[in-house]
């Protein structure tokens, strides 16, 4: 007996194929065994089946979380562009903007500076008029104090209180005696005087008090200075000490040996990555809320703004009161020099009216002697109210130095402030290059996706084109093993009826030669109906015999030949199904040029995940530092505020300017931050071979042999 041959297909499109192991004429056993190797085959294919649908799933589902993730990298790619337009573009509106207010208060405050350095010329030059005027004044004074000796010294006791001085106010001047004349006069003369010296000697203490505190103050901000330094000095160390972990773990990571020892440690850091990321979009939206407040106080400061400008308009007319101020006292002391002049003309006219009045004098030759003495006491005063007032002008000449040191220093604040700014602007171009240079990579990758996406529909493409021509073969060969099984079964039984023919011969010649002659004949006819074998004839006949049974076995021979040639075809058929199959496994697998371009488009992901995360922590010291130095100097240029006025609106405008750009690069950080952790991470997918192609059992050679029945 044979063994049963069988093609069938199954339904996802893959064909089973048992062909009998041995065509050899065997007994029952043997078939049984053939079965159940059959049966065991067909097992095994029927597994392999199930293990490519499940495979087959598995690339599907890659696939579409491949194009899902590619999805996400594009959304966040334009979102992120958008975002750093819209966000650029504000930012050059508002720098645009902030740069023409502190160009035209720059214009103002040199317009200042030129009006108070033609103001101080004036008072220089009123000044010395003043004191030629004082010069000449002391000149007639002592002039006057030559002529006059004997006037002098008849006066005495000119001190009177203040009731007495109202009431010779109330008294008609023609009434009044000499002594009472001139003491009243000294009084009106050197009461304002007196009054001006206590409010000047005021002024001076509080002004000395004011300076004192500032300096406590600029000291202490030195001293903070001093440890915001040395705080950045820490923090750069241990940036650089984190930069390079940073170089030693993609090291690490891009060693085969770590990917393969530290797979599912790589897979736990995915999961702990995933969880950032949750907690991070959670922080966004925190942050999100942060910037709503801070909008909010940004509303808050602009209001205090407002108020601070009112603030400082008011103290501007207050300056502009005290210089009209100045001017009354400038105005008065003219009308004081003109009172002396007239007193002069007026002592000229008592000189005529002495020579009069000289028995007067002589009798009055006591009160002028006492009015002499009051008089040299009120010369004392002067000489002391002179004195004092030199001493205010040495004092205000130290404090208008102190004044230019301090503008000095601001000029220096200034300086050191322009310069973190043209710092900043390197350090915000260079950030700019590096985005510029992220987009372009960002816009490769997305190149090399689209790339690998376009290959992968071709391969696609090819195995669906493959199944279809192996399906269309698989056909093909079905109908050819049913034909040369049915050509198997019509020469097996023929094969069956031929086989038992010899011994039956034999058996027959051997009854016929056991029985008489008679009967053999009559054996014979029944064998051979129609002949009769007789002597010579039935030698004859038994050649006639042999040659038929030659004849039968060439035609043996034929279909045994004919046989052999069925079992090379199905072994032809057999190799041609197995280049099907190998094919079909080296489609489903894929290529080794597609996972290398994986492989290096996640280097290129870790690598730009890594540069953005290193940009953002760079910026975020840039940012703190920026901020630290923009808080320093706003509070140095508040110190200044009471000596020069002029620089308070210039140094809220700055503080507010730096504020504005320390909120948009915070934005740009929370956004950048968002987007980096948002970024899939470098996974390495280490899978055997059995996981990306089918193994399949290898058949059984066929072994026809011939039996021998000579």
């Amino acid at each position: 007996m044979y063994g049963d041959g069988s093609v069938e297909v199954s339904t996802h499109g893959s064909v089973e194929v048992s062909v009998p192991t041995d065509l050899t004429v065997t007994s029952d056993g043997d078939s049984e065994d053939g079965v159940a190797a059959s049966r065991r085959h067909i097992r095994e294919v029927q597994s392999l089946v199930a293990e490519k649908a499940n495979l087959q799933r598995t690339v599907e589902k890659q696939n579409l979380e491949l194009l899902h993730l590619q999805s996400q990298i594009t959304a966040l790619t334009s979102q992120h562009e958008a975002a750093i337009s819209r966000l650029s573009g504000q930012k050059d509106d508002q720098i645009s903007t902030k740069q023409v207010i502190i160009n035209r208060l720059e214009a103002e405050l040199t317009q200042t500076k030129l009006e108070l350095h033609n103001f101080r010329e004036r008072a220089a030059r009123e000044l010395a008029h003043l004191t030629q005027k004082c010069a000449t004044f002391q000149e007639n004074h002592k002039k006057l104090s030559v002529r006059h000796n004997e006037i002098r010294a008849s006066l005495s006791n000119l001190q009177i209180s203040e009731s007495e001085m109202v009431k010779l106010r109330s008294v008609p001047s023609d009434q009044l005696s000499l002594r009472q004349f001139t003491a009243l006069r000294l009084l009106e003369l050197v009461w304002p005087l007196k009054c001006q010296i206590n409010e000047l000697e005021t002024v001076n203490s509080s002004l000395e008090t004011a300076l004192n505190a500032k300096n406590m103050d600029l000291k202490t901000s030195i001293h903070c200075c001093e440890k915001f330094k040395e705080e950045r000095d820490d923090l750069q160390t241990r940036v650089e000490r984190f930069a390079s972990q940073v170089i030693n773990l993609k090291d690490e990571q891009r060693t085969d040996d770590f990917k393969i020892h530290n797979f599912d440690r790589i897979k736990n850091g995915r999961d702990v990555l995933e969880d950032e990321k949750a907690s991070l979009s959670q922080k966004y939206a925190q942050t999100e809320l942060a910037l709503a407040t801070l909008k909010k106080e940004k509303w808050i400061l602009d209001e205090r703004y407002n108020d601070l400008k009112l603030k400082a308009r008011k103290q501007e007319q207050e300056l502009s009161q005290a210089q009209a101020d100045c001017l009354d006292l400038r105005n008065r002391l003219g009308r004081i020099s003109e009172e002396v002049n007239s007193s002069s003309k007026s002592l000229k006219l008592e000189r005529e009216r002495s020579e009069d009045l000289h028995e007067k004098y002589i009798s009055s030759r006591g009160e002028v002697s006492t009015l002499v003495e009051n008089l040299r006491d009120c010369e004392h005063d002067i000489k002391l109210s002179k004195d004092r007032l030199h001493i205010v002008t040495l004092q205000n000449t130290q404090l208008e130095e102190k004044l230019d040191h301090i503008s000095k220093q601001s000029r220096i604040f200034s300086d050191e402030a322009e310069r973190y700014k043209t710092k900043y602007e390197k350090e915000t171009s260079n950030f700019t290059m590096e985005l510029q240079e992220l987009r372009s990579m960002l816009s490769n990758l997305s190149k090399n996706r689209e790339e690998l996406i376009s290959e992968n529909m071709k391969l696609h493409q090819d195995i669906q084109s493959g199944e279809v021509a192996l399906h269309d073969e698989k056909i093909l060969r079905k109908k050819d093993v049913s034909c040369i099984q049915q050509e198997l079964d019509h020469v097996k039984q023929s094969l069956d009826a031929y086989e038992n023919l010899e011994k039956e011969y034999e058996q027959q010649i051997k009854m016929a030669a056991s029985v008489p002659e008679k009967q053999s004949i009559a054996f014979l006819d029944r064998l051979t109906p129609g002949l009769s074998i007789v002597g010579k004839r039935a030698v004859s006949q038994s050649v006639q015999m042999t040659r038929k049974v030659l004849q039968l076995e060439r035609e043996n021979v034929e279909a045994y030949k004919t046989i052999k040639q069925l079992t090379d075809a199905l072994e032809h058929l057999k190799t041609t199904i197995k280049s099907y199959k190998s094919a079909f496994n080296l489609a489903g697998k894929p290529s080794s040029t597609l996972l290398e371009k994986i492989a290096s488009q996640e280097d290129q992901i870790a690598t730009l995940q890594s540069t953005l995360q290193h940009c953002s922590r760079t910026r975020d010291i840039l940012t703190a530092e920026n901020k630290r130095l923009m808080y320093d100097l706003s509070q140095a240029l508040q110190k200044f505020e009471h000596f020069e006025t002029q620089y308070s609106e210039l140094s809220a405008i700055k503080s507010h300017l730096h504020g504005l750009q320390a909120s948009v690069n915070q934005m740009t950080a929370n956004k950048l931050g968002s987007i980096s952790s948002r970024f899939p991470t470098k996974e390495t997918s280490h899978q055997s071979p059995s996981n990306h192609g089918y193994q399949f059992s290898a058949p059984k050679a066929i072994v026809i042999t011939k039996a021998s029945k000579m």
